[in-house]
């Protein structure tokens, strides 16, 4: 689907003309690896669940209350950037990354945190 038809769809569904107008260029341009669970999503609204580095839709959305665009883009920005998109993750307290680089034999999110020095 191209920007506009993205675009539309988000409007349809809630988004404002803004918002929809930014999100859909960010998701016109999704990783091919998330292609799938988009055009699932923009067609039948149905929420494929994917995990990149042991986070997952499912975690953004139920944890963090990530709407689904906004969690598709959380994992198209850790496949695009791993290392920065995982330490903000982290910093934002979603630690249940164990296979992190910075940190890839934790078990909790408070030795994440010490293992990047903010703590």
């Amino acid at each position: 689907m191209n920007k506009n038809e993205i675009k539309t769809i988000l409007v349809n569904r809630g988004y404002n003309e803004k918002d929809a107008e930014l999100v859909s260029a960010d998701l016109e341009k999704i990783d091919v690896r998330l292609k799938n669970a988009l055009d699932e999503w923009l067609q039948t609204e149905t929420e494929i669940d994917v995990q990149v580095n042991d986070i997952s839709i499912k975690l953004l959305i139920e944890e963090r209350k990530y709407t689904y665009p906004a969690a598709l883009l959380t994992l198209d920005w850790i496949y695009k950037e791993p290392k920065i998109a995982l330490d903000v993750i982290c910093r934002k307290h979603l630690c249940r990354i164990k296979s992190h680089k910075v940190a890839p034999n934790v078990q909790s999110a408070e030795e994440v945190f010490k293992s990047i020095g903010y703590v």
